[in-house]
């Protein structure tokens, strides 16, 4: 599990950078100090934040260990400044994130997800209903944002539920 999460970090950084190069215009990356709130927490989950390196992490977590976790990153993205998801990336910018996000799955599948508020989610799961592991990913004014689900036994659509519904009562509060 600890090499899943580890992976599933190198990725999002990966995505950062490689989406960063693709782009010949620097953008100044803004200093901005923010924080992850919750409209609600799904019952029976606790919610924990950590800072590093000048990224968010967040977990939430349920006593029963037969239920999914799920792992929150929000960093900022030079890449997409001033982008949100949808309308706002180009199909081009939305295939290339595809396939960086792709990259650690087997046989990935995609899917386009919507938040309570409209904020579009790229799903990213294994062609396999036996998977054990998703993600959603999504950018909002620059911030690329990515919730890793992990599990010990395969995903439902309940799991796959429960992370659209964190992210649409998730906040990202700059201070």
């Amino acid at each position: 599990m600890m090499k899943r999460t580890i992976a599933l970090l190198l990725i999002a950084a990966l995505l950062v950078l490689t989406a960063a190069s693709a782009f010949a215009e620097e953008v100044e990356k803004p200093f901005i100090d923010f924080d992850i709130k919750m409209d609600r927490i799904p019952d029976g989950y606790g919610f924990t934040t950590r800072e590093e390196g000048g990224s968010l992490f967040a977990t939430f977590s349920s006593e029963d260990p037969d239920d999914v976790v799920i792992y929150v990153s929000v960093a900022f993205s030079d890449a997409f400044a001033g982008y949100t998801m949808t309308p706002d990336l180009s199909d081009e910018d939305l295939e290339n994130a595809m396939q960086v996000l792709g990259a650690d799955y087997n046989m990935p599948a995609f899917n386009l997800v919507e938040t309570d508020y409209g904020t579009g989610m790229i799903r990213i799961t294994e062609n396999d209903a036996q998977s054990d592991y998703a993600d959603f990913v999504t950018v909002w004014h620059g911030y690329l944002i990515r919730l890793a689900l992990q599990k010990n036994a395969p995903l439902t659509d309940g799991d796959m539920d429960l992370a659209v519904r964190i992210a649409s009562d998730m906040w990202i509060v700059e201070q």
